[in-house]
């Protein structure tokens, strides 16, 4: 009788601090994001695909993933960590021009938004070492970028400086890289 006895006080001393613990929790603050109070982004992706000129011949990349975020202190002038993804319905892209644009929900004050361009495939003419006065084509994975805005603020368009992309600082060439490209 002792031990059922010492087992039910101990079941009721677990119970007892499980359910106290479970007062104590704070409920985070919701994370509202005026969707309304927008600012527009608005720049230009270009790229070199041929070195062997004196000078670039930019041209648009085809395929890119651009993202977007906004900190949500910003949004919600309040203490929240983290950052507001902008969904990808709120970005375009023309591949003819490498021109985005960006619609971001901005707070009151105005909010610093980070444009982020992916990683993407492509090729480069370069020059052929191996043969003096001749070139080749490579294919490379050019590299992500990331650009902040200046603080925007409702109903402003904000333009970001353009992104010339150009020699080997910006891609990594790939030996093997299949039919993605």
């Amino acid at each position: 009788m002792k031990k059922v006895f010492s087992l039910l006080a101990m079941a009721a001393i677990v119970l007892s601090v499980g359910l106290s613990s479970c007062a104590k929790e704070d409920t985070a603050d919701s994370l509202n994001v005026d969707l309304n109070r927008t600012a527009t982004i608005k720049g230009k992706i270009l790229i070199n695909e041929d070195e062997t000129k004196t000078e670039p011949t930019w041209s648009a990349p085809r395929e890119v993933v651009i993202s977007a975020t906004v900190p949500y202190t910003s949004l919600n002038g309040n203490a929240a960590g983290g950052t507001y993804v902008i969904p990808s319905s709120n970005i375009s892209y023309t591949a003819s021009t490498g021109e985005f644009t960006i619609t971001a929900p901005v707070g009151v004050s105005g909010s610093v938004v980070s444009v982020k361009l992916s990683q993407f495939t492509g090729s480069v003419r370069v020059a052929d070492p191996a043969n003096a006065g001749s070139s080749k084509t490579i294919n490379v994975i050019w590299d992500s970028q990331e650009k902040d805005s200046n603080s925007a603020k409702p109903g402003e368009t904000v333009y970001l400086d353009q992104w010339e992309l150009s020699t080997d600082a910006y891609y990594t060439e790939v030996k093997n890289a299949g039919d993605k490209i």
